[in-house]
């Protein structure tokens, strides 16, 4: 049992899913699972139950995860004792996930992470990363990163009154955004779409009451709008990825 297979089998706990572990690990299907059975097989447990579905954790794989868990927070720490030199940790992220996380919740020292801002779309794209940890909501596939904590946006359709009608619906015209797609997932056929570039310029829209847009909790409560009258909040989910210990 290797390091390696302790990191493997926490992304397979998380993504409950041998093909999605393939994919974003950079393996094949067949060489997840047998990875998957030597472990079952060297602690002589079943760690998960397979299904259609995906992978169900047993009682013994729970028990392992906080094993993995206990020995690769170990590992970190003995890796960035042995290397002080590199103190402050490289963090890329998405544009409102750095507003949320960083400047509204202070989930981040400033004086000890260096941010490089990104969008969702470059996110989506790259293979060619660097940084230690990567957050974004965008479908990140390095194979050179772990999922290790997944978190919740709540969003609401919003503007500058409950009720207003006839009012374009904003959305972010970077493609991977999620309340781009949760917003044209559920449009009407009849509404108006309009397209902006930038998180602050739809806010100052809906604000000026020019449009509708779905937003953050932590964005309609800053800039005083009100949910629309008639409408559901929904959660949008967001991952921390971190670089494999090579």
């Amino acid at each position: 049992m290797q390091i390696q297979d302790l990191s493997l089998f926490q992304t397979m706990y998380t993504l409950r899913s041998i093909n999605r572990t393939a994919q974003q690990r950079g393996y094949s299907q067949s060489n997840v699972s047998a990875r998957l059975q030597a472990l079952e097989d060297e602690l002589q447990v079943k760690l998960f139950v397979r299904s259609y579905q995906g992978l169900t954790p047993t009682a013994a794989g729970a028990a392992f995860n906080a094993y993995a868990q206990e020995v690769l927070t170990a590992t970190r720490k003995l890796h960035a004792q042995l290397n002080q030199q590199n103190s402050v940790t490289h963090i890329v992220i998405s544009e409102l996930l750095f507003d949320y996380l960083v400047v509204t919740q202070h989930k981040y020292d400033l004086a000890k992470q260096q941010f490089t801002i990104k969008k969702s779309t470059t996110l989506a794209t790259t293979t060619h990363e660097t940084a230690q940890l990567v957050i974004t909501y965008a479908n990140f596939n390095d194979p050179k990163y772990q999922v290790r904590d997944r978190g919740w946006l709540q969003a609401s359709y919003a503007g500058r009154e409950a009720t207003l009608s006839g009012k374009p619906l904003l959305v972010n015209s970077d493609r991977a955004c999620p309340f781009r797609r949760a917003s044209l997932a559920t449009a009407e056929s009849k509404t108006v779409i309009s397209e902006v570039d930038s998180w602050n310029g739809i806010v100052a829209l809906v604000k000026a009451g020019e449009g509708v847009a779905l937003l953050p909790q932590f964005l309609i409560q800053e800039n005083r709008l009100v949910q629309l009258a008639g409408t559901a909040s929904q959660r949008i989910p967001y991952w921390t990825f971190e670089r494999n210990v090579e």
